[in-house]
């Protein structure tokens, strides 16, 4: 059942609730007399939740540490809150670039329904990079007579086998000197970074993706400029410098304000807070400076 991996107390705990369950029913539905069970089950002990918080100067290690086949997906990660499997298996058609965000269908949603993710200045740089990249390779195979393998994915190496981020995940952890950290737990430290920040508990859900019976009410109810200023929040974090989502501008400390006009000057890459200061390895600063650097236009979309 487990395969070659052994289950953790919460694994067997599910497993014995599900089994004890199973039971109850059928001695509700007459297939046996009682419960063999019933009042028997002793559960394991659970140890407590891993904190997965991380400063923001541990996060830029942790980054840097990561090798360039691993780097972009995984600041996409940390810098959405998303699920491996969903940025894993991301394709361009879910993304739209225009309007800075990810729109994911409900057969990829752990939930079960459709989400939207907002995409802040990091993770609008790691895909306008990563489609500047696809389309250099579709000129090279096109100028070598070859069909472009995946064109479709963001990431074709991550999504044809899963997992193939783990090996590498692990050493850049090592090397930034955070070995406890899992890739699941990039979701955590992203929606500690939006705490941080001051967004509010349902547009973090929101923004996750989360959908418990005691969050479906509350989270529903956030305010689309809610969920906007919980992702621009987070890029401010990670960056150390101003950081928009959509048309909000979050500064240093999540202090939110109106994005800038159109055309409006960005301060010079040497001064405090200006593009220089504080960049992630391997994502742009400012959505402008990936269209720029790729020769491409705001009016362009991804599905070009």
């Amino acid at each position: 059942m487990f395969g070659k991996r052994k289950p953790g107390p919460a694994t067997v705990n599910r497993e014995l609730r599900c089994l004890a369950r199973m039971l109850s029913l059928a001695v509700e539905w007459g297939e046996l007399d009682q419960n063999p069970l019933a009042r028997r089950l002793r559960l394991l002990t659970e140890p407590d939740a891993r904190e997965a918080a991380l400063e923001p100067d541990e996060v830029r290690r942790l980054l840097k540490a990561c090798g360039d086949g691993i780097r972009p997906i995984v600041t996409l990660l940390v810098a959405t809150g998303m699920r491996y499997t969903e940025a894993a298996g991301l394709r361009w058609a879910e993304v739209d670039l225009d309007r800075r965000v990810i729109r994911l269908p409900a057969e990829r949603s752990k939930n079960g329904e459709p989400r939207k993710v907002q995409l802040n200045d990091v993770a609008l740089g790691v895909l306008c990079e990563a489609q500047a990249r696809r389309q250099a390779r579709a000129r090279e195979t096109e100028a070598a007579g070859r069909k472009l393998e995946g064109a479709g994915l963001v990431f074709p190496h991550h999504g044809k086998v899963r997992p193939t981020i783990l090996p590498q995940f692990r050493a850049a952890c090592e090397t930034a000197k955070l070995p406890r950290l899992r890739v699941h737990d990039l979701r955590h430290v992203a929606g500690s970074a939006m705490a941080s920040a001051g967004a509010s508990q349902p547009a973090i859900a929101a923004m996750l993706g989360h959908k418990t019976l005691a969050m479906a009410a509350r989270y529903t109810h956030a305010l689309s400029s809610d969920v906007v200023a919980a992702s621009a929040g987070l890029g401010a974090y990670l960056t150390g410098k101003p950081c928009r989502a959509g048309g909000l501008r979050v500064l240093e400390g999540g202090r939110a304000g109106e994005a800038r006009p159109e055309g409006a000057a960005d301060a010079p890459a040497d001064q405090e807070g200006g593009p220089g200061a504080g960049a992630v390895p391997g994502a742009s600063g400012d959505a402008r400076e990936a269209d720029h650097a790729q020769g491409r236009t705001p009016a362009k979309s991804a599905a070009e």
